[in-house]
């Protein structure tokens, strides 16, 4: 159903409204006066933009809408809110205190959070090992087109870092893979304990069971071999590249 909203003579304002459902937010205006917008499930949940200078009140209006979203029931169940804090100012701190006044919980997904997402929680097996190498390249820089071959150096490292873990056996958690591949492609040796156990057991998986393998794991765990290899073998020039492919900001 749409209904007019409207408080002077000539002025309506359209919005759609089912018979039942009522509007989740109303907001008073001040200018034009006597105005009051409201939105109801189906515009909040389309683009609301809000254009001010600095001062003028864009961030009590959202508050505000918040506060009454918080206190929102639908379907006699509280309303779901995803928050994503771009500004990364005070945000998170007067969001908590109005879903405290709310009676409400909140959890941060910040890196000084209570949670945030595991980006190896489904790195159990080799077959597992490419996808995850692709997601944890998402956050690195593009290199563009006119890069590829340095594009497939940096998958093909991080492809074998994470092969050679899964082989291992040890429990992949984030920062046991960061970990690792710093100090294997930053650390100038393959010596660091963690990495040199890990190379040493593929190694002897393949001299002494690789028979018994289905091919795919062989090539896998071979694949990871070699690029140890590879990587042993490389020009400080190019292993420089490859580094700045790999630098700390990026994936390590």
């Amino acid at each position: 159903m749409r209904r007019y909203l409207y408080t002077q003579p000539g002025l309506k304002i359209p919005v759609n409204f089912p018979d039942e459902e009522q509007p989740l937010v109303r907001l008073k205006s001040f200018e034009p006066p006597n105005l009051t917008l409201e939105f109801d499930r189906d515009s909040l949940c389309s683009h609301v933009l809000f254009i001010g200078g600095t001062g003028a009140g864009k961030s009590s209006i959202l508050n505000g809408m918040l506060a009454q979203l918080l206190a929102a029931q639908m379907n006699g169940k509280p309303v779901g809110l995803l928050i994503l804090d771009g500004k990364q100012d005070d945000s998170v701190a007067r969001v908590k205190k109005l879903v405290a006044d709310a009676g409400r919980a909140v959890l941060v997904l910040t890196p000084g959070g209570e949670l945030r997402y595991d980006l190896l929680a489904s790195l159990r097996t080799l077959d597992d090992v490419e996808p995850t190498a692709h997601r944890l390249l998402l956050g690195a820089a593009r290199l563009g087109g006119d890069n590829l071959y340095w594009s497939d150096m940096r998958l093909t490292m991080v492809d074998a870092a994470l092969s050679l873990l899964v082989a291992f056996g040890v429990p992949v958690a984030f920062e046991t893979a960061v970990e690792f591949m710093r100090r294997w492609f930053f650390g100038g040796t393959t010596d660091a304990e963690l990495v040199t156990k890990a190379i040493q057991h593929t190694t002897r998986v393949l001299a002494e069971g690789g028979a018994r393998l289905p091919a795919a794991i062989r090539r896998k765990l071979q694949q990871a071999l070699d690029a140890v290899a590879l990587w042993r073998t490389l020009d400080p020039r190019t292993r420089s590249n490859v580094q700045s492919t790999l630098d700390r900001k990026s994936v390590v």
